[in-house]
């Protein structure tokens, strides 16, 4: 696995289903057709999806940054 940045989301291959690991790539969005999903491919939790909505909020600027420490 490639580096993990800040605004990306880790998607482990046990709990997800996937066929490797993966990550969320929040800084890379790009707007695509439902007609164009081939299917079922895996799942994430209740909890790293709350991630990759935080994540996403902040990196749209509809919710504060979190503080450096």
């Amino acid at each position: 696995m490639n580096r993990l940045y800040e605004q990306d989301v880790f998607l482990p291959r046990r709990e997800t289903g996937l066929d490797r690991e993966s990550k969320v790539l929040l800084g890379l969005l790009r707007a695509f057709l439902k007609r164009d999903l081939t299917g079922y491919v895996g799942q994430v939790s209740p909890e790293v999806m709350r991630e990759v909505e935080i994540k996403l909020l902040r990196l749209l600027g509809l919710i504060k940054p979190r503080p450096r420490s």
